[in-house]
């Protein structure tokens, strides 16, 4: 699938949100199927689902919940809005490990990261 992109949105955890998205790009594989050999029955082909991958610039408050929620392995809700907030915008939705978390160079950034990430399927439907 093509890349997808936005500049808005949210991350949570645990039904807190722990970061307000500033950017964002994500692209997702087609549903792969993989082969299952089940004794005399022959092989099986099992699907595999969707999977999907990107990157996040957020902003995330010192001290707060993100600061420990934003971290290599943690699980995420990203709600990434592609044309900002509104009712019937597009956005996206996926639950997402959290990979690499890069830390800003400028301490006057402080609040800033940028993260990779990998996921399940994408749930896309317009905001309400």
């Amino acid at each position: 699938m093509a890349l997808e992109k936005g500049s808005g949105g949210v991350i949570t955890a645990g039904g807190a949100v722990v970061g307000r998205i500033t950017s964002y790009t994500f692209d997702t594989t087609a549903a792969l199927e993989r082969l299952r050999f089940t004794g005399t029955a022959g092989p099986e082909f099992l699907p595999t689902g969707e999977e999907s991958a990107g990157q996040i610039e957020c902003t995330v408050e010192a001290g707060d919940v993100g600061q420990a929620a934003l971290t290599p392995g943690a699980i995420v809700t990203l709600i990434m809005q592609r044309d900002g907030v509104g009712s019937g915008n597009p956005q996206a939705s996926v639950t997402a490990a959290v990979g690499t978390v890069n830390e800003p160079l400028n301490a006057d950034e402080y609040n800033k990261i940028s993260f990779g990430w990998q996921g399940g399927p994408v749930d896309r439907t317009p905001q309400a």
